[in-house]
C-alpha cells in the first residue's frame, strides 16, 4: 500500500514537473532566420513551444563552421522572459554583422530540455535553414553572442 501511494505521488510529481518545465520539450524545435530590420543582417533562430509565461535559460555553444566540429567559436548563456504561453522564438546577436554566406553551427539548451542535435546554418536570404515562416505569430527574444577568448 505505502509504495503504491509512493508511486502515484511520484507520478503526479513527475507530470507536474513536466507540465510546468515552460519549454514544451515533446514538441520540437524548428531552426530558421531571420534578418535584423535595422542592420539588416541574417541572425539564427530556434523556435519552440511556451506552456506558460516564465523566463527560459538558453545555452548554445557556436561554432564558426559547420557540424559543431572542435571547440566552440563563442558562447550564448543567458535568460530571456517571455510574457504569454505559445510559439516562442530566440535569435542570435552577433556584435559585428555577418555577411550573407557564412556557415555557423550550433546546440541549443532551452531550460530543462535535453540539448539539440548540431543544427548547421548558412546565414542569408537563400540561406538553409529558410526565413522563419510566420515569425509575427511568435514572440521572439533576443541573446547576444559572447566570442571565446
Amino acid at each position: 500500500m505505502k509504495k503504491m501511494a509512493l508511486a502515484i505521488l511520484f507520478g503526479c510529481m513527475f507530470l507536474t514537473g513536466s507540465a510546468l518545465a515552460g519549454v514544451d520539450c515533446d514538441a520540437g524545435f524548428e531552426a530558421c532566420q531571420v534578418q535584423d530590420p535595422e542592420r539588416m543582417d541574417w541572425q539564427p533562430v530556434i523556435r519552440f513551444m511556451l506552456l506558460e509565461a516564465q523566463t527560459v535559460h538558453v545555452v548554445a555553444p557556436i561554432w564558426a563552421s559547420p557540424d559543431c566540429s572542435g571547440d566552440p567559436d563563442a558562447m550564448v548563456d543567458g535568460d530571456v522572459t517571455f510574457t504569454e504561453p505559445g510559439p516562442a522564438g530566440i535569435r542570435i546577436i552577433f556584435g559585428d554583422p555577418l555577411p550573407d554566406g557564412t556557415p555557423l553551427s550550433m546546440q541549443w539548451t532551452l531550460g530543462a530540455c535535453p540539448a539539440t542535435d548540431c543544427i548547421n546554418y548558412v546565414l542569408g536570404p537563400d540561406g538553409d535553414p529558410p526565413a522563419c515562416s510566420g515569425a509575427d505569430e511568435s514572440q521572439v527574444a533576443s541573446l547576444d553572442a559572447n566570442p571565446i577568448r
